[in-house]
């Protein structure tokens, strides 16, 4: 059997996530890309670099979560968590009006009987940054 391609549907551009148990920013202006991409099961290209891009003047802090996608017969997508690939890093603070490299990698069988789609979602975590500033922990040291 030969390997099969793996497709990865990114999400439309980017991802907006409003936070109600924070303080952050109910939307944050980052872009994904790129937003639809090709992988093979094995060799050169299973696996991907891809980018996330802040337009903000305040760093994001951004959580990314993978799924297979397979719709229904009513034309539902379903998302199924998956092991069959990979990204780092999984969670990182995007600083603002910076952008971030992330690695996507198929951690899957070489061989698939058909080709499966996949759903990366790039959110803005649920994180207070300025909580974390506010509450900072000092250490001293006595001689």
């Amino acid at each position: 059997m030969t390997s099969r391609t793996a497709y990865l549907l990114f999400s439309l551009a980017t991802i907006f996530v409003a936070s109600l148990f924070s303080a952050t920013p109910a939307l944050a202006n980052f872009e994904y890309s790129p937003i639809v991409a090709e992988l093979t099961t094995t060799g050169k290209t299973s696996f991907l670099l891809t980018k996330v891009s802040s337009h903000d003047e305040a760093d994001i802090p951004v959580i990314v979560r993978i799924f297979e996608r397979t719709m229904t017969s009513k034309g539902e997508e379903v998302r199924t968590p998956t092991t069959d690939l990979t990204v780092f890093p999984t969670q990182f603070i995007l600083p603002a009006r910076g952008q971030k490299f992330l690695k996507v990698v198929w951690k899957g069988p070489a061989d698939i009987p058909f080709e499966k789609s996949f759903r990366i979602l790039v959110e803005h975590a649920p994180v207070d940054l300025n909580a974390r500033k506010q509450g900072a922990a000092s250490i001293r040291m006595m001689t």
